[in-house]
């Protein structure tokens, strides 16, 4: 019912220049119609600020991982720099 007046309504709006009668049928039809339009644009929106969300998080995420993996490659090398531990004596 919907698909059917979106084209007709389509179709009147392009063929008439002039004030017409709408009908309380299609006057609630075109506010469906605005309706839904404004919801998929705000599922879209919600959809976008989601994936902004997930990628900074994932971003954020890396950042972590590799400042641990410096941190271990740092403690790694300190330790086997350390002139206690290859004298065999412990701290």
């Amino acid at each position: 019912m919907v698909k059917e007046f979106k084209k007709i309504d389509h179709a009147q709006r392009r063929s008439s220049g002039s004030e017409e009668y709408v009908s309380e049928k299609v006057q609630l039809l075109q506010d469906l119609i605005m309706r839904m339009d404004e919801a998929t644009a705000t599922k879209k929106r919600k959809q976008g600020k989601e994936n902004e969300r997930k990628e900074e998080l994932e971003t954020t995420g890396e950042k972590l991982c590799r400042g641990a993996e410096v941190r271990v490659a740092k403690r790694a090398k300190q330790s086997t720099c350390s002139p206690a531990k290859e004298n065999g004596e412990s701290s």
